[in-house]
């Protein structure tokens, strides 16, 4: 099924050398030049003459039915299920990505084996499932954001909530429009300064800074996720600055320090458990909510006000103490939202 889409976020200038104008694609920061026949680096827009086209509209590498909180979201319709999609590609190059097979080591027969599915259709298959909200997860949902925007309207209109996945690694217009129709981000944080995304990741921190940032002064449900890995992210001083951005954003932000595994072109071994525990303990000199996570270690919520357990986590169990407007029972804090 041929169901190219029409892309938008970017520009035509004409060329300097009096040679074929120059397409500037204005989704994220990587502005890639794009010639005509050629894709830019995330490998899901094509140039067709002087427009911008998205040959992967509505194909869905991967989809499922996970516990909210595998997003992870904690504090946003806890204990519930959510419709999951994802797609192909992504605009930045982990060399650690857990989900490299369909971010950047896809093919053509991946691509074809993969259904076409109309926003309509999704958003009908959600409701059919029972869900209570639809997730675009898995790969970076953000570079087929006509798509995204399309199914969140819709989702919007039917009462569906929908949940963003997300680097974060966006421009302003596109962030803007998409932060409008979402209910829910978790947004990778994936280093403490501007040296990893530059070195290996092969982009820049500021723009994810500034995500997080319109996200939360949108009112949008906003947490955030670092992934801690040895030698590269997990300096105290640097954990300490991510958390004190944070909370300057909101101190009751949920931030999730999960543990590395060696996944994809990263051979190092796995995050030890006593640097998740001592980076938890700094974000919580500045954060209420900070879990670890891909550890057995407690991942229950605790009321800041007066102490008491109000969600508990075993594993993707949980039971929601919490009373139906997401307050802790005991002194009335407002804890998460659940709808």
């Amino acid at each position: 099924m041929d169901m190219t889409g029409k892309a938008r976020f970017y520009e035509l200038s004409p060329s300097v050398s009096g040679g074929d104008s120059i397409l500037t694609c204005r989704l994220c920061p990587n502005n890639c030049r794009i010639i005509d026949g050629r894709t830019g680096r995330c490998k899901a827009r094509i140039r067709k003459g002087a427009h911008l086209e998205i040959p992967l509209y509505g194909r869905i590498s991967s989809f499922g039915i996970d516990p909210v909180e595998k997003k992870p979201l904690y504090h946003f319709m806890p204990g519930t299920e959510t419709f999951s999609i994802g797609f192909f590609g992504c605009s930045l190059s982990c060399p650690f990505c857990q989900n490299h097979r369909i971010s950047t080591s896809y093919g053509e027969r991946d691509v074809e084996a993969s259904p076409v599915i109309l926003a309509d259709e999704l958003v009908d298959k959600a409701i059919a499932a029972g869900m209570k909200s639809l997730a675009f997860t898995y790969s970076e949902p953000t570079i087929h954001i006509e798509y995204l925007l399309e199914a969140a309207t819709i989702a919007r209109k039917q009462g569906l909530k929908t949940i963003l996945v997300t680097n974060g690694y966006l421009q302003a217009d596109p962030s803007n429009e998409i932060l409008e129709l979402i209910d829910a981000v978790n947004v990778d944080l994936k280093a403490h300064d501007d040296e990893l995304y530059r070195r290996e990741l092969g982009g820049a921190i500021e723009p994810v800074r500034t995500f997080i940032t319109r996200s939360v002064e949108k009112g949008v449900h906003t947490e955030v996720t670092t992934l801690i890995i040895p030698g590269k992210n997990d300096d105290i001083e640097g954990i300490r600055s991510s958390a004190r951005f944070l909370s300057t954003l909101d101190p009751d932000i949920p931030w999730h320090l999960s543990a590395y595994y060696p996944s994809f072109l990263y051979k190092t071994p796995a995050t030890p458990t006593l640097s998740i525990d001592k980076a938890v303990a700094v974000g919580r000199e500045y954060l209420h909510f900070v879990y670890p996570g891909n550890t057995r270690a407690d991942g229950n919520t605790r009321c800041p006000e007066c102490g008491s357990t109000v969600i508990r986590r075993q594993g993707y169990t949980t039971t929601v103490l919490l009373d139906d407007a997401g307050n802790c029972p005991s002194c009335g804090r407002r804890i998460a939202k659940i709808f």
